[in-house]
């Protein structure tokens, strides 16, 4: 699923889910060419938020 989408000058970025897994790709459109993708890692949960107490 793609989330965000931005273009500057002849950079696109998007934002893509696919289930739990998130990533950036970076593509230069001149070239046609994928500049860099970053998987990103899920947000902890801080202690106590969405937690049963014991």
């Amino acid at each position: 699923m793609i989330g965000a989408v931005t273009l500057e000058g002849n950079t696109i970025v998007v934002q893509l889910t696919t289930g739990t897994i998130q990533e950036v790709v970076v593509v230069d459109t001149k070239k046609g060419m994928i500049v860099s993708r970053v998987k990103l890692k899920p947000e902890r949960q801080a202690r106590g938020e969405g937690c049963e107490p014991t």
